[in-house]
């Protein structure tokens, strides 16, 4: 691994962030497509941070003293939406990379989460319990418009755009159970994708629209305090529901690579948590094996793929804390990022 950071404040660091898509050769790996996003609790609290590879820059983009968490990036990686507590409550903000405004859109003093940029990147839905319970909203970027579309009296969670950005897949739990929904943001209609009785998360579709990916949540028999979770994918109607790997580990974090091929994934393993990757159709898969030799007990996991496919970020406990790291797909040319005692999450490349 090579160690390398400059840290930098954001005024000085605007020239930089416009200098992506280079490609060059540092060590033995080559870096493409320059920023990752990420959490850090270095000051004490949680921050978003961006470290530039190609320039070795590690920028702190929220610099206050309240928490900012769970960086998304637009699909055209012009801007990055994340929550803050900073006015009292957690709200959804958004942060213009080319000259550092920054607003809050979803600007309620409910508490709001989970922003999912809708694929033609003008939307974004996220999670409120600004009508008592949790609701799935719909927020225009340009003009703060936030609409509920999940319109009912249960606890919503986990909105998933499809691919065309017509539908929003979100989960409902109630009193009678859980259920999957699909609202129609066209014909302005919810209606049940999956019935009641199933334990189903983390709705996920695949690239071509064609499919939905789901965490399966099942009991286990032999331990009343255990689950076992797997991944199932259904048709995108809910229809044919089965199983989509068979790795006998509870599996969590899914997310697909940019061209459609690959799927990545966090196993839960005896030894500790590690990266899996699948192809589209559940075969050839395997683990990313990166030569990390005290993974014994320790947290690997929050894939996310570079814009070309060809490597992931991730979170891991590998060098004793939480850090950051890039690696090839094959494993190879691994690098750690992050070089410090607190905690560093949530990477997310820019597209």
């Amino acid at each position: 691994m090579t160690r390398w950071m400059v840290r930098v404040g954001v005024t000085a660091a605007l020239a930089c962030t416009a200098l992506v898509g280079l490609v060059v050769v540092t060590g033995q790996a080559i870096l493409k497509r320059s920023e990752i996003a990420f959490v850090s609790e270095r000051n004490g609290n949680a921050e978003i941070y961006t470290v530039d590879l190609n320039h070795r820059l590690e920028i702190n983009l929220t610099t206050n003293s309240a928490d900012d968490y769970g960086p998304v990036w637009s699909p055209d990686g012009a801007q990055l939406a994340f929550v803050s507590t900073r006015d009292g409550n957690s709200d959804i903000y958004v942060l213009d990379m080319s000259n550092h405004a920054l607003r809050n859109v979803s600007n309620h003093p409910a508490e709001d989460r989970l922003p999912v940029w809708s694929p033609d990147g003008r939307q974004i839905a996220f999670v409120s319990n600004r009508d008592g319970n949790g609701e799935i909203y719909v927020v225009e970027v340009s003009t703060n418009w936030a609409r509920n579309i999940s319109l009912n009296s249960e606890r919503d969670d986990s909105p998933a755009w499809s691919p065309d950005g017509s539908r929003i897949v979100f989960e409902s739990h109630g009193c009678c159970g859980s259920l999957i929904l699909a609202a129609d943001l066209t014909l302005g209609q919810v209606h049940p994708l999956r019935e009641a009785g199933e334990s189903l998360r983390q709705p996920l579709w695949s690239p071509d629209g064609e499919r939905i990916f789901f965490l399966n949540v099942r009991d286990d028999a032999s331990n009343v305090f255990l689950d076992t979770v797997e991944v199932v994918v259904a048709n995108a109607d809910g229809s044919d529901l089965r199983p989509f790997l068979d790795t006998g580990a509870d599996e969590n974090s899914l997310v697909w690579s940019p061209d459609g091929e690959t799927l990545a994934l966090a196993l839960l393993l005896e030894e500790g948590s590690e990266i899996y990757l699948a192809d589209r159709n559940g075969r050839q898969g395997r683990l990313l094996s990166y030569g990390c030799e005290a993974t014994g007990g320790k947290w690997t996991g929050a894939p996310s793929w570079s814009p070309d496919s060809e490597q992931l970020t991730f979170e891991s406990g590998c060098g004793g804390s939480s850090e950051i790291y890039v690696v090839d797909t094959n494993g190879g040319n691994l690098h750690r990022l992050t070089y410090n005692a607190a905690r560093d999450s949530s990477p997310v490349w820019r597209p």
